[in-house]
């Protein structure tokens, strides 16, 4: 088993960092680009901080994984383009997984899949997605690369995801709906039609009543 370098130092970083050390996984170094190393950022989790310069030396592809503890708005274009950079020198993203998949038909790499998601039969799942906590594919379904699904968004059977997209907060995509690429679908939202590339979709927005009377 490869040991596992951390890209980033941020919060989402902390997050992965748990559930690693939770499945007992060896992380030797939180990794950051070398402009931002500083006499204030040498540890992170009481684990050493180093410039990517030093990783390439140091912690070869032979013996080392990384694991992408960034987000990488504005969607996700970052994130690849810099997971692209590490696997153009040789490296390759380890899955961070906090649930069980094995129903699941294929899962890629750089996924980080959170607890309590739901990964139903013949479920296929791309490269470098963030799957938060309580989202459910319940069968058949496909999600691209580099989509980043808030917690307890639900999709149906046969639905589709692309890449480079955002699922909010219980948005809910009927069955055998694509959402396509570069789409940004709202908390709450509600996805009966196929959506174009790059559109943005919301819900009815929540309106704050005057109440006369304090008391429920």
């Amino acid at each position: 088993m490869k040991d596992i370098a951390v890209i980033g130092t941020g919060d989402f970083a902390s997050i992965v960092y748990q559930i690693l050390r939770k499945h007992e996984k060896n992380v030797v170094c939180f990794c950051v680009d070398d402009e931002y190393l500083s006499d204030d950022n040498t540890s992170f989790w009481d684990i050493p901080v180093i410039g990517r310069s030093e990783l390439i030396k140091k912690y070869t592809p032979d013996t080392t994984e990384l694991v992408a503890g960034f987000i990488g708005s504005p969607m996700f274009d970052i994130r690849q383009k810099k997971c692209d950079e590490y696997k153009a020198l040789g490296y390759s993203f380890a899955n961070v997984i906090d649930t069980d998949v094995s129903y699941a038909a294929q899962i890629g790499e750089g996924n980080v899949i959170m607890q309590n998601v739901s990964l139903g039969f013949d479920t296929h799942i791309g490269d470098g997605n963030i799957i938060w906590p309580g989202v459910v594919f319940p069968h058949n379904n496909y999600i691209g690369d580099y989509n980043n699904i808030a917690p307890t968004a639900s999709l149906s059977g046969y639905a589709k995801v692309g890449s480079h997209c955002y699922i909010g907060n219980n948005a809910i995509i009927k069955n055998r709906i694509t959402v396509n690429d570069y789409t940004f679908v709202g908390a709450g939202a509600y996805i009966r039609h196929d959506t174009v590339s790059g559109t943005t979709i919301v819900p009815p927005r929540s309106y704050e009543l005057d109440r006369p009377d304090t008391r429920l």
